[in-house]
């Protein structure tokens, strides 16, 4: 299927986000086995910092508004167009299937102990965006204070073929199909964000990759409880506080620290100097943690660490 994206901007910043309209379903998984299909819509996710899918808000009273739209007409007209469609093929009524969806989505909404969360890192504090006739988005504010504004669509635009998608969902809008895997925006952080040279970006994340998404992801979740991040002023004090991905990469290097390095392994290889390379570009944070190391690359910048910092980040 070929769609366009959307770009969005923002009024108040330089922030640009795209919003690619392709086809996705979500399927709760029911307790007692059945499955019914969900829809997804595009939201603003305060962990992610930016447009994802999110899924579409369960509404106890307008799912039950609508079943009761739908119920089947006892009257004699309600039997009468029954007989009809009996009489010309049709044998049951045409609205069953939605009836039976809208039973589930209710079943879901029942059972469901948490708000909407982001198809993407499965956070709660997620806010959906709508756009008026004019591309705003007064409904939201981003932590810069300004408003999102989506950009009128180009016709000569690229467009974007995408095999339709199905998201398998609990109950609770935790996915099925996949763990946290954060390896390609951890890659593109770096190279991009603090300038590694792909060879030892690559080299870090090719063995400490699977445990550094666990360690983002628990420190997501955290972050996540630990602010409301519905209120503009917590997105501030989160948007003030160091990157969570600076913090994992600093957390999971010392660990490659104390655990391998310490005992002989990767000596004289790319992920000894990756490891070394994230933990000197933030000492300030490694200090929390070993304020004894830090201290010693600090005082050893301009000698034993030069080298690392030419070999490991671009000029």
């Amino acid at each position: 299927m070929s769609v366009p994206s959307g770009k969005i901007r923002c009024h108040g910043c330089d922030y640009e986000g795209v919003v690619q309209h392709r086809p996705v379903t979500l399927q709760y998984a029911l307790p007692d086995g059945d499955s019914v299909q969900g829809h997804r819509e595009f939201g603003w996710c305060n962990v992610c910092d930016g447009i994802r899918d999110v899924e579409s808000r369960l509404d106890k009273s307008a799912l039950q508004s609508e079943l009761q739209a739908l119920a089947p007409q006892r009257g004699l007209g309600g039997i009468f167009k029954s007989a009809v469609d009996r009489a010309l093929g049709g044998g049951t009524d045409t609205s069953t299937e939605d009836r039976e969806r809208l039973k589930g989505l209710l079943r879901v909404a029942q059972l469901r102990s948490s708000p909407p969360r982001c198809l993407n890192c499965g956070s709660t504090s997620v806010q959906r965006l709508a756009f008026d006739d004019e591309g705003n988005c007064p409904g939201f504010q981003h932590h810069c204070g300004g408003h999102l504004y989506r950009l009128p669509g180009d016709p000569n635009a690229p467009r974007f073929s995408y095999r339709p998608e199905v998201i398998p969902l609990d109950v609770d809008g935790n996915r099925f199909d996949r763990a946290a895997d954060y390896g390609n925006e951890f890659f593109s952080y770096l190279v991009d964000d603090w300038q590694f040279r792909e060879e030892y970006a690559q080299a870090f994340l090719n063995e400490y990759g699977a445990e550094l998404s666990r360690l983002h992801d628990q420190g997501l979740r955290r972050l996540d409880a630990s602010f409301d991040l519905s209120r503009p002023e917590n997105r501030l004090r989160a948007a003030e506080m160091p990157d969570p991905r600076a913090f994992a990469l600093v957390g999971q290097a010392f660990t490659a620290y104390a655990n391998d390095l310490q005992k002989g392994k990767h000596r004289g290889t790319p992920v000894e100097i990756a490891i070394w390379a994230i933990l000197w570009n933030r000492s300030d944070l490694l200090g929390t943690l070993n304020p004894a190391l830090a201290k010693y690359i600090d005082d050893n910048q301009d000698t034993v660490f030069k080298s690392i910092y030419e070999t490991a980040f671009k000029e």
